[in-house]
């Protein structure tokens, strides 16, 4: 999914993309950064989706909202395309004036809640879905040897 948002994005011609990322982006940090770099976006978090993608991240431009910096903020209203992945950021006034919006959270039911979108997609259990197919998962294999202190990989599947 992240892979057609991407596309979507480039092919909108969206020259300066944001991604607005909450909650729903646990466990796909590896693939939010991945993102950011192909697009050259900055990465703003939502409260609830700081501990998910704002560590070991190049793109984090803070956070956004009531409580946010003015960072993130001015990363959202400079923006021509908002990228919002997992996340159903309830603060209006804090989105972009004149950008196109699209929404990528499992939730179906708060795709457009907030805000008129360009794309909606849904459903999913996960943003992005490890590919198994036998072979190993390079980043489960990196995450699980950062939390295990291993230095060798774990095989997925």
């Amino acid at each position: 999914m992240l892979a057609r948002a991407m596309r979507t994005a480039i092919d909108e011609r969206g020259v300066a993309v944001t991604l607005l990322c909450g909650s729903g982006t646990q466990g796909a940090h590896d693939e939010v950064v991945a993102l950011a770099d192909t697009l050259g976006a900055p990465v703003v978090h939502a409260l609830r989706g700081k501990q998910f993608v704002e560590w070991d991240n190049p793109f984090d431009v803070g956070m956004t909202g009531l409580i946010g910096f003015s960072s993130g903020y001015h990363a959202m209203e400079s923006c021509d395309t908002l990228l919002m992945l997992g996340t159903d950021f309830p603060y209006r006034p804090f989105y972009p004036s004149n950008a196109k919006i699209a929404q990528i959270d499992w939730k179906g039911s708060q795709l457009g809640h907030r805000a008129p979108l360009a794309l909606r997609q849904a459903p999913a259990a996960r943003l992005v879905q490890p590919r198994l197919d036998g072979e190993r998962d390079a980043a489960g294999a990196r995450r699980a040897g950062r939390a295990s202190g291993a230095a060798g990989g774990v095989a997925v599947g």
